[in-house]
Order: C-alpha cells, then structure tokens, then sequence
C-alpha cells in the first residue's frame, strides 16, 4: 500500500479560514479561544469542569429518545457515564440529508469519534463521548432531499411545509425502490438497503429516521445521537431565547465579528437577522420579526406583545427553531458538557502529522 501526504493547507475543498485555524495563522487567532493542539485540552477541560450543569436532563431526554431504538451496549454507557462529572462530549452536527447525503456528514461523524478514542487514552481521568446533533428544525427541503450514489442521483419529492425532521415518510417509497435498483443484488448492496430500510419504514418521522439510519452505522463505535428538539431541552435555554428575542444581542456582536474577518479577506458565513429565532409548529417554520411593539411571526396570523410571548415561550419552549447564528448557544445549553473545540473535524488525532492528510492506495 502507498501513502500519499498532501499538505493540509494545498487541499482545496477547504475554505481559507479553515485552514488559517486548522495551521494557526495568526491573523485569525483574536478570534477563537483554543488552539487544536493537544496541549490546550487540560484547559479545556478545566475550563468546563466548572460549569453548574444539568446532566440530569440530558441523560433523562437521551434515554427516553433511545427507548425505540435498540441502543448499542456502548451507547448505553456512554449516555450512563454522561451522568459523571468527570465525562464531556465533544460535539459535531449536520442536517437530516437523505441517507446521510454528502460523504462530508460521514467525515464530520468519524471525527469526533476518533479524536474521543484519542483522548480517552491520552487522558484516561476523564472520559469523552462522541456526541452527533441532527438539524431536524432545518428547513432547506431542497438541500436534504437528495443524495448521490454511484454517478446517480436519488431525489426524494415531497409537499410537505416546515421543518424536514418533522416531515413523515409516506412518500420515502421512490427513493428506497430507486436506491435498492442502484445498489444491486451483491450481498454488501442487500445489507446497506437493509440498514436504509429498517431505517426509514421503522418510524413516524423523517428526522428520526436519519437519526436511527447514523445509529446503525456508528452506533457500535459508541456515536451519542441527540434530537434537541424536546422540551426538555428548550426549557434549559428559555433565558437566552427571550433575550434574542426582546433585546437582539447577537445580531451586533456577529455583524461586528464579520467585518473585522472581511477585513482580514475571510469569507463571511453568518448573516445575521435581527431576531435569530423562527417559531415552528407542524407545517410551518416561520421568522419571528419585531414591528414596533408588537412581536409577530411570517407568513401567520400570529402576533402578540412582549408579555404574551414571553409566556408563550415559557408555556412551549418546542415551538421555537433556532437559526443557524445560535446554534453555538444553543448546543451549550443543551449539552453542557460540551468541550468547546471550535472547529472540532479539524483537530486531528494524528497530532505529529497535523498539518498534513494522508492518502493512501
């Protein structure tokens, strides 16, 4: 076998500002908080040891949503040592996409869990779990609805409104019939259509679906699944949601951010509104926007003042999607037992060949 190094800054699917991280350029370090080298993750740890986390919640909900979906012996630990002081995850995400979608969404998982397997040796007082939220409150049908396989391209057509984890699956029959014709009759072709089958006919709902789909595949390799969209969950992030919503923090401090990364030539990705936040109920998900004193939500009837939303967020946190410029607190108060690793499927586990990726054939 031949192995072949091409260095990390020469690879050209990867954005400027990755590799201007991933290398430590300093004109980009003002603007994160660790370096990925392994030297920082003691202060990392440190750093979220204090924390006054709830991991009662985040086992309860977790095990609760495995209930139906036959959890690995690993998982099973992994979500019980969750309960621990000592345990942290580190976090990657992605959309829903139709059987997994792009082979980046595999990438990113594969990531985390081998830089976890790295830190659980290297560190063996605390323990790591790989931890993967899918984006089921997306709503970009058109960017999760396709996949492609062998030169082909699978397309999965349905009508339905709202957020795509929410969406069911009576019309998933094309795109299983079609995937099984190109996958063939070899026996490796029967088991991935199997997995997909099991999968998608199994439940209710599409993003469940993608979520026991991920499990199948990662489970074994002890890949923690969680579907923030539980009440849960949002009740623990009740405060930043009304201060989003009322007082709009961070829609200056992102803007303000992405003109000194402009500055720098860095290509912005955050286009902030003014409220980050849509409400989101079974076909609809819809901007919250804010017209003198009145609160009211796109494409709805819906309208009210400060007060009564404000109780309508403390009465059904659930109806509220966040966009993508929250997420980051979001998944804090939703797993605080997150390790901030900005740009965790850039830290590698190879550390002496950091700068480098390998190819081999």
């Amino acid at each position: 076998m031949h192995t072949h190094f091409i260095p990390f800054g020469n690879v050209p699917q990867f954005t400027r500002k990755d590799k201007a991280y991933t290398l430590q350029d300093p004109s980009l370090r003002p603007f994160y908080t660790y370096a990925p080298i392994a030297e920082n993750i003691p202060r990392v740890i440190q750093d979220n040891a204090s924390q006054d986390i709830d991991r009662k919640v985040l086992t309860e909900v977790l095990k609760d949503q495995y209930k139906d979906r036959n959890p690995s012996v690993e998982v099973a630990r992994q979500i019980d040592l969750l309960g621990k002081d000592t345990t942290f995850t580190l976090v990657t995400a992605h959309q829903p996409n139709l059987f997994t979608g792009p082979l980046y969404y595999v990438y990113k998982i594969i990531s985390v869990i081998r830089l976890c397997e790295f830190l659980n040796k290297q560190y063996p007082d605390s323990h790591f779990v790989p931890l993967f939220i899918s984006g089921n409150e997306d709503h970009d049908f058109e960017e999760i609805n396709h996949f492609e396989l062998f030169g082909k391209r699978v397309t999965w057509q349905n009508e339905e409104k709202g957020a795509v984890g929410m969406m069911s699956l009576d019309s998933m029959s094309g795109p299983l019939e079609e995937t099984q014709r190109i996958l063939g009759d070899s026996p490796n072709g029967r088991e991935m259509f199997s997995l997909l089958k099991n999968a998608y006919t199994g439940t209710h709902s599409y993003g469940e679906a993608a979520i026991r789909l991920t499990h199948a595949l990662f489970g074994n390799q002890g890949l923690v699944i969680l579907n923030t969209s539980d009440h849960r969950l949002k009740r623990q992030f009740i405060p930043s949601m009304k201060r989003e919503i009322f007082e709009q923090p961070s829609r200056a401090l992102i803007e303000k951010t992405g003109q000194q990364l402009e500055t720098l030539g860095y290509e912005l990705q955050a286009f902030p509104r003014e409220i980050n936040f849509f409400y989101m109920t079974n076909q609809l998900r819809s901007r919250i926007v804010r017209e003198g004193h009145i609160f009211r939500v796109l494409d709805s009837e819906l309208r009210s003042l400060r007060q009564s939303w404000s109780k309508k967020l403390t009465r059904t946190p659930n109806a509220s999607a966040r966009m993508w410029s929250c997420v980051q607190s979001i998944r804090r108060a939703f797993s605080q037992t997150s390790l901030t690793l900005e740009g965790v499927e850039n830290w590698h586990t190879g550390w002496s060949e950091r700068h480098n990726l390998r190819h081999s054939d």
